[in-house]
């Protein structure tokens, strides 16, 4: 059985890793069966293209496509005609693969579709955030998204709440019990051990982490939450900032015109592997998102025994558990000011709830044995086709 990944997750123009959740699962796929990947990037000029092979089961195409969805369809078959390209060329052969897999039904779904109908290979498609926002700015496409589900075999979900929310887009009526039978409930495997949960957090510490570039700020709504934290009663409060990128200066200077250089410790970019102790000794997390794909920070920080603020009725973590944290309007800095005072007041009973979770085993869903196990029985149903 060979499995064919297409994703736009992989990489971004700095060469680093956009996102480690694609990665993991697919490295717990090679543990099931052979895989190859086809690691797509959009760039914006023509010299930036390139099809290049990294090794005998990964192969790296750069096309030239616009932002904000602007001729989305013609930049993806651009996409698809590189691939082809690279199969004239030697470097992948499409007629071996038996499954195929679009980690995003917005992007990849339609190389997929595409390849899936020409050959007759089962496709498998993931829906995610990002494919909500494409859908709001392009509903021309939704008819055509519709289509590449119906004809996907599987369809992963990463969050139960997240369906409710295609849902407003596909329409009420969309899943039947026939796309029912296809859903796969797949979360991102978060690579973090379950650690103890500490019971009363000596410190007042907040703690938030992103990309700083301009997107990223905005929609992690950064400014409402640093105007909510100015609005404490409790000056002692400091917060921690995690993250580099371009837009770090603009934050700074909110964070300078609200009067917070004394409280607010900027740390830039902190490696993966060092990231869990900053959760660890934080009184709490805080990230009130316009918008999530999945909010892995979010599980991090649980498994690391600390207490969240996220959005209410935004699609990605809302709803996942109780008890665990606060649920925010992100439109409003009284909201989220509330939230914090909230965190802090009644942080050990945050953490009792943690506590309890983890023991009763709610924790595992994240785990890469669970996504391993739910991710094997799709693909051994998908062989039956």
């Amino acid at each position: 059985m060979s499995l064919l990944h297409l994703t736009y997750d992989l990489r971004n123009r700095l060469n680093r890793e956009t996102t480690s959740a694609v990665n993991h699962l697919i490295k717990q796929s090679a543990k099931i069966t052979e895989t190859f990947v086809i690691d797509l990037m959009r760039v914006t000029k023509f010299s930036e293209e390139l099809v290049k092979s990294v090794n005998s089961n990964h192969l790296i195409i750069n096309t030239l496509g616009f932002p904000y969805g602007f001729m989305l369809i013609k930049h993806l078959n651009r996409a698809f005609k590189k691939i082809i390209d690279a199969e004239h060329q030697g470097l992948i052969d499409l007629k071996a693969f038996r499954i195929i897999h679009s980690h995003k039904l917005s992007f990849e779904g339609h190389i997929g579709y595409i390849i899936s109908r020409e050959l007759n290979i089962p496709l498998m498609v993931t829906l995610r955030q990002t494919d909500l926002r494409v859908m709001k700015y392009r509903p021309d496409l939704i008819k055509h998204y519709r289509s590449i589900l119906i004809h996907a075999k599987k369809v992963i979900y990463l969050l139960p709440v997240m369906l409710k929310f295609f849902e407003d887009y596909l329409g009420k009526d969309f899943f039947s019990d026939e796309i029912k039978s296809k859903l796969v409930y797949l979360p991102n495997i978060v690579e973090r051990p379950i650690q103890d949960v500490k019971i009363t957090s000596q410190k007042k510490l907040l703690l938030t982490i992103l990309r700083m570039n301009k997107e990223s700020v905005m929609r992690k709504n950064i400014k409402n939450l640093l105007i909510g934290f100015k609005g404490l009663k409790d000056m002692n409060v400091k917060l921690k900032i995690i993250g580099d990128g371009d837009y770090l200066e603009q934050v700074r200077s909110w964070v300078n015109k609200f009067g917070l250089k004394e409280r607010v410790e900027f740390m830039g970019y902190v490696p993966n592997s060092e990231i869990d102790s900053h959760y660890s000794e934080a009184t709490a997390f805080l990230l009130p998102s316009f918008s999530e794909s999945f909010g892995m920070v979010y599980a991090e920080s649980l498994l690391n025994g600390t207490p969240i603020m996220w959005s209410k009725g935004v699609p990605g973590f809302d709803g996942m558990f109780d008890g665990v944290g606060v649920a925010v309007d992100p439109h409003s800095a009284e909201s989220i000011r509330d939230g914090i005072n909230l965190l802090i007041e009644k942080n050990d009973d945050f953490r009792n709830s943690i506590k309890s979770l983890k023991y009763d085993g709610r924790f595992k869903i994240f785990g890469e044995n669970f996504v391993r196990e739910n991710y094997d029985k799709a693909i051994s149903e998908l062989s039956l086709f």
